[in-house]
């Protein structure tokens, strides 16, 4: 019963958690009640198929009284892969101890992997396992360089879990070979863990920066060109000019605000004061209207999950027919629209709310500098900014936007515990032929976060709206964190910054982070914070968000560009109709790990270009010297992050000489006659030794 996987979660992590071995059908029933709302039509007979189900899978044992325990000898694992390059790996899990996989026992699994492992034995607290099944393959491959060896081409590459060079499976004729270019390859494990290199595509010279896109797209496997059955339905539709069941919000003051670089408006807001309360309205494309469930665009979506953007670049998740045109609030102009009202009081506390399908026409298309340029009393200056309104009606509906964001981000700061992690991030201008002009370190402006409050606030009422009539829907979640991880920081925290914490909740997190702010090296403090968290994902359970401190979340303000937030409207408008309750939970927690899969896809492909671009520009400065900060430590290697650039270089241990002894306790390695010293924060001053971008490779020395 593959739609109640989720359940099978569940019950695993009530067995894991019990004090008592064992446990009844009816107790484990009365768990899973109090655990997921979700679960409101939950059976006992839906409960006794799936644990017959896990007992013949061997994850659980039935006991001659009739309880169940975990099978500790053969339980059953899923998760992904994260290979080495010795051929042994682990499975990765969100709780508990990560399971060593060792060499010979992977089956071929590569990093990313989805398997399913079996525990074989535990070495101390640490389980070990082998792969028994491949249940799903990553769909990420490999890039490496061409270099000639003798008669033969083998690989460079400087990916983990991987040698530096491979040799390559005698499947492409050595003509089709050539010194210095870039391949996309396909890693094949054979016995003994020799690993080889299978070519699947040739790009150009590695020098050549008009290629690093395309090395992304076809490393990820992002689709560029829609299928034509797409490209069918999208000539179709047409905006509909019958507005009668729809409230007309055209005359109203609605404006979008957006990055500079923006190709698609897909969220517009509104305030107005109304007596002693604000009315805040926010206005998302109504992309569902458009994309039909189980259409063939509606199929495409779900399949891409997200849009891609790639620095110059968008590979959309919609047709652009739709992303930058029918869909895109632009301004002066009629679009459909979902609206969310929110009327507040002085306090930031909700009073009322509603929603409804709107007509709109936005006032203005402003990019975050023209809407700071305008709260501050100054013309705005961007090629972009188009205005069909008086100026000052403008600017002082964005005062009175501010102050109600004011009061909302101060209300969930001092009542909530939301956890404000800001950091600089790098903005790389490009020419035409794809070389770094510049790099720019970006702040968001308090314009950035005006929406984001705006956008927070929607989703977080729309939510509580589900919850509340325990209607199944896709959540935005992010766990509370692992308390060994967490504790782990916290020690961290205070024995190499000095930076104290009493407890664990959003509140004690938050004097870190406000403290950090204060540091040099506060972007690495808050970083490694960051890290020892969970990653927010998407899951019909709904446990909360840890980092915004709400209850109830989800993501409904993106439809252009999230799948989620699609299948959000689509739930909503058929709950507010009253038209049918989704009862395929099932299909939802599969929507849920689908997406929250390709979201940490695209996550990676679009750092992995930045970092390519931003060493395509330091390959310029080799032999500078920068001031560089020591973020990680090990056996063999210094990582550090060049403050200019937010990007991370490698010092190796065994260029500096020495014997080097790696203190985990003291995250520190220190030279055993010397007694010379590295710790992580460790703030030092670096040259640049070797830098090839395509690769991500970059080797730094000490001054």
């Amino acid at each position: 019963m593959k739609k109640f996987d989720f359940v099978k979660n569940l019950i695993l992590k009530i067995l894991q958690k019990t004090r008592r071995k064992r446990l009844t059908k009816k107790t484990i029933f009365k768990k899973l009640k109090n655990l997921s709302k979700d679960l409101k039509n939950f059976s006992k007979k839906d409960l006794e198929i799936i644990l017959n189900e896990m007992v013949n899978e061997g994850i659980l044992l039935k006991t001659p009284s009739g309880s169940y325990e975990l099978n500790e000898k053969t339980i059953y694992l899923k998760g992904r892969i994260d290979r080495k390059s010795g051929g042994f790996g682990f499975l990765l899990r969100d709780e508990g101890k990560d399971v060593f996989i060792p060499p010979g026992k992977m089956k071929g699994a590569k990093t990313g992997d989805k398997v399913v492992v079996r525990i074989t034995n535990w070495k101390g607290e640490r389980p070990i396992g082998e792969v028994i099944k491949i249940v799903q393959k990553s769909p990420i491959l490999y890039i490496g360089i061409l270099k000639r060896e003798n008669k033969n081409y083998a690989v460079l590459t400087n990916q983990a879990g991987l040698p530096p060079v491979l040799k390559i499976k005698k499947n492409l004729s050595e003509k089709k070979l050539s010194e210095n270019k870039i391949v996309l390859f396909e890693p094949v494990f054979l016995k003994y863990d020799k690993t080889f290199a299978k070519i699947l595509y040739i790009f150009g010279d590695k020098d050549n920066p008009q290629y690093d896109h395309e090395v992304i797209i076809k490393k990820y496997g992002f689709p560029e060109e829609f299928p034509l059955s797409v490209e069918r339905e999208v000539k179709k539709l047409k905006m509909d000019k019958n507005y009668d069941s729809r409230i007309d919000l055209r005359d109203e003051v609605i404006y979008t605000i957006d990055p500079e670089t923006a190709k698609d408006f897909d969220d517009a807001i509104s305030v107005e004061k109304d007596g002693d309360f604000y009315k805040v309205g926010v206005h998302i494309a109504d992309v569902s209207y458009f994309v039909r469930e189980n259409s063939a665009i509606d199929k495409e979506a779900r399949k891409r999950g997200f849009s891609v953007y790639l620095i110059d670049r968008v590979i959309p998740m919609l047709p652009e027919r739709l992303s930058a045109d029918l869909c895109s609030l632009k301004p002066g102009e009629d679009r459909l629209t979902f609206s969310v009202f929110i009327w507040l009081d002085k306090k930031g506390n909700i009073q009322e709310v509603d929603f409804k399908k709107s007509v709109i026409r936005s006032k203005a298309r402003l990019t975050y500098e023209d809407a700071q340029r305008i709260l501050y009393g100054d013309t705005p200056v961007s090629k972009n900014t188009i205005l069909n309104i008086d100026y000052e009606i403008l600017r002082k509906n964005l005062l009175l936007a501010s102050e109600v964001a004011q009061i909302l981000r101060e209300k969930r700061y001092k009542e909530e515990g939301f956890l404000d992690f800001e950091f600089p991030e790098p903005e790389i201008m490009l020419s035409p032929k794809g070389n770094v002009k510049e790099i720019l370190m970006k702040r968001s402006l308090w314009t950035n976060k005006i929406i984001e409050e705006f956008m927070i606030l929607a989703n977080r009422v729309v939510a509580e709206y589900f919850s509340q009539l325990n209607i199944p829907t896709i959540y935005r979640v992010h766990e509370e964190p692992d308390k060994k991880k967490l504790k782990e920081f916290i020690y961290f925290s205070s024995k190499i910054f000095g930076i104290e914490c009493e407890g664990y909740t959003q509140f004690d997190l938050q004097t870190i982070i406000k403290e950090a702010e204060k540091r040099e090296e506060g972007n690495l403090i808050k970083y490694l914070l960051l890290r020892s968290l969970m990653r927010a994902k998407y899951s019909v359970e709904n446990v909360g968000h840890f980092g915004l401190g709400i209850k109830n979340y989800l993501h409904f303000t993106s439809p252009i560009r999230r799948y989620p937030d699609l299948v959000v409207h689509r739930l909503l408008w058929s709950a507010l109709n009253k038209k049918r309750v989704f009862k395929d939970i099932g299909l939802l927690e599969k929507i849920s790990e689908e997406c929250s899969f390709k979201e940490e896809i695209i996550d990676k492909a679009e750092q992995d270009l930045l970092k390519i671009k931003t060493l395509r520009y330091l390959k310029g400065k080799t032999g500078e010297i920068f001031e560089g900060i020591i973020t990680h430590v090990d056996e063999t290697r210094l990582v550090i992050e060049l403050s200019d650039f937010m990007v991370e270089g490698e010092v190796y241990l065994q260029n500096i000489g020495g014997r080097w002894k790696f203190i985990e306790s003291d995250y520190k390695v220190v030279e055993k006659y010397t007694g010379k010293s590295f710790q992580i924060g460790q703030k030092l001053k670096v040259e640049i030794i070797e830098v090839e971008p395509v690769l991500m490779k970059l080797v730094l020395g000490l001054v």
